[in-house]
């Protein structure tokens, strides 16, 4: 079995699990303020013990495969938005043996006051995201960050809107809009009465 098809079969158990436990079907309020009939919880993916290895190289896989076709610095960077990216971008990271930091949504408060933590003082990277919906907070940390930092790709799980790029840098998504599409309307048909709402379960 070549490296490709591998990378192909670790993806496929990433959705193959996201499909089966971390799409909730209910009535939701996003953290962009949007309502939505469903929730992509991806907290159960870094914290499944099995699961982890595969989601780490098929997430540095994705990483490597949006940089193949740029000219990069030769130091890249996995940078993990704040807070949910922060997990993949570790696992990619340490897997793919590159260096990790963190993008926040804004600056700390206190010390240092970093918008980036990293040790570098410009910095080339991937940035990671669990999920991308309107794609604004990840938008505002870029500007925020811009005399500090080139992000040549987006990483994500899911794409909810499918949109293309966040001021012309391009999103990877794991999973595609149509499979994400078909996820959704499979547990609206399978699971019809298990509704939830996600004010009833914080």
């Amino acid at each position: 079995m070549n490296n490709d098809k591998i990378t192909e079969y670790q993806i496929n158990q990433v959705k193959e699990f996201v499909l089966r436990e971390c799409i909730k079907v209910g009535d939701f309020i996003l953290s962009s303020g949007q309502k939505s009939d469903y929730y992509i919880d991806c907290t159960p993916l870094v914290t499944h013990v099995m699961l982890r290895s595969a989601l780490a190289k098929a997430l540095n896989a994705m990483a490597m495969h949006s940089l193949s076709n740029k000219k990069t610095h030769p130091v890249i960077s996995y940078l993990g938005m704040e807070t949910r990216g922060i997990p993949f971008a570790m696992l990619a990271a340490n897997h793919g043996g590159v260096m990790f930091g963190i993008l926040r949504k804004k600056e700390k408060n206190h010390g240092i006051m970093r918008v980036i933590e990293h040790t570098d003082k410009f910095v080339n990277a991937v940035l990671f995201e669990d999920i991308i919906t309107t794609g604004n907070t990840i938008k505002i940390s870029l500007e925020k960050a811009k005399d500090r930092l080139r992000v040549y790709s987006i990483i994500c799980i899911a794409n909810r809107n499918d949109l293309k790029d966040i001021d012309g840098v391009p999103i990877y998504s794991m999973i595609s809009d149509n499979e994400l599409k078909g996820m959704i309307q499979y547990h609206k048909n399978v699971y019809p009465t298990q509704k939830i709402n996600i004010n009833t379960v914080l």
